[in-house]
């Protein structure tokens, strides 16, 4: 059996060109192969649809673990659940050598992932990344460098990083569009383009009950309460 990763991280129109011109040569193989695709995909009726009729296969939608209940989220006194919560700092301690987390750190981290573990592991590497970096300040200073954590500091930093990144590509239609799945839990379209693509980027994050509803990326919601749209 072979596993295709990361294919869920290209843009939507190579993932049309991938899955819906050439998926007769990705069937070729005598073996097992799982292909990894965009969550985006399966709101592309026609697309979906082909999909699952090449390969006589139904898609496979990997859950987002749900970091907070529905309804809960946005409540200032809102509790995590505790299961979910566990689970994504567990995978950070398989990644990141406790030494380095200062206390709270992997819950902070957690949190901020909104249950992506894509993003759970994008703020680790930024938060490794700055910590580097204040290795070599000191080592080049000939300071001592035990003392060097992943702290509140280096946290916020990482998450400003981030947020700011994010927030450059967004335009006025998509704040529209991410107020309104803030509010409700949904978009007003589902399928409108714009909604397809906040949702192929993490900044609208979908999650399953009974039924689908969505939330927002927790740097995004900062981002919009900064802005004060929220």
């Amino acid at each position: 059996m072979v596993i295709i990763d990361d294919l869920d991280k290209l843009d939507l129109a190579a993932i049309e060109s991938i899955f819906l011109k050439n998926i007769k040569a990705l069937l070729q193989p005598n073996f097992f192969v799982i292909y990894t695709i965009p969550i985006a995909t399966i709101r592309d009726g026609v697309l979906k649809r082909h999909i699952e009729d090449e390969t006589s296969n139904p898609i496979f939608v990997m859950p987002v673990l749900k970091v907070y209940p529905k309804g809960e989220s946005h409540k200032n006194e809102a509790q995590p659940v505790t299961a979910t919560v566990a689970k994504l700092q567990e995978i950070l301690r398989k990644r990141i050598d406790h030494t380095l987390l200062a206390d709270d750190i992997l819950l902070e981290i957690a949190l901020s992932s909104g249950g992506v573990i894509r993003e759970l592991v994008r703020i680790a590497q930024k938060c490794c990344s700055l910590v580097l970096v204040e290795l070599r300040k000191k080592a080049r200073k000939l300071e001592p460098i035990d003392d060097v954590q992943i702290d509140a500091t280096i946290l916020q930093q990482a998450l400003d990083i981030l947020r700011n990144d994010m927030t450059i590509t967004l335009s006025k239609t998509d704040r529209e569009i991410l107020q309104q799945t803030y509010t409700n839990y949904r978009p007003d379209d589902p399928k409108q383009q714009e909604f397809l693509d906040l949702l192929h980027n993490v900044y609208v994050i979908e999650y399953k009950n009974a039924e689908s509803w969505y939330d927002l990326h927790p740097l995004v919601i900062q981002q919009l309460k900064l802005e004060e749209l929220i």
